[in-house]
């Protein structure tokens, strides 16, 4: 004969006793209201799927429009910036542009690349005249002097023109 088992009493981890009944009880009303908010959320807290990837698609849309708006103008900026100090000469200015347009990267590391050809901005001299040649000066008047061989040719006295041209001819 087997020995038989004693019964113990069902033992919880809290003090206090509770009625199981109850407990599921409450815990399918707590499903109820939960599944009652999933169905109908609150509109100030719960935005739909939908609404959220319209917002984000429009947002991402707008941000590459910025981008490539700043990327333009930065890009017309090197453009102006390399023709003005010779890595690109007046009759690339269209094509830089093309590729501004299509790859602004591209034209970016081709400008880095690009050497600057000083003799396309400056002069040699550094504005002065070069070596050897008289600068002309302002009091000469090279209106003022009369050419014999063009009043020669003209069958013209140069004594003549000089006068006209001082205004002492004009009568």
């Amino acid at each position: 004969m087997k020995p038989e088992r004693q019964q113990r009493p069902f033992q919880t981890l809290s003090a206090t006793p509770f009625n199981l009944i109850e407990k599921l009880t409450a815990d399918a009303a707590s499903v109820a209201v939960l599944t009652a908010q999933v169905a109908n959320p609150d509109p100030a807290k719960w935005v739909p799927v939908e609404v959220m990837q319209q917002s984000v698609a429009q947002a991402l849309e707008t941000a590459n429009n910025n981008v490539a708006a700043l990327a333009q103008q930065q890009s017309a900026e090197l453009i102006t910036a390399a023709l003005s100090d010779g890595r690109l000469l007046p009759a690339q200015k269209s094509w830089a542009e093309s590729l501004a347009k299509s790859s602004p990267d591209s034209l970016k590391a081709f400008l880095d690349n690009a050497p600057k050809i000083a003799a396309l901005t400056t002069t040699q001299t550094g504005g002065q005249p070069p070596a050897g040649v008289k600068p002309k000066t302002e009091t000469s008047h090279d209106d003022e002097v009369v050419d014999v061989a063009i009043c020669a040719m003209m069958g013209t006295n140069p004594a003549d023109v000089a006068k006209f041209v001082k205004g002492e001819g004009n009568e």
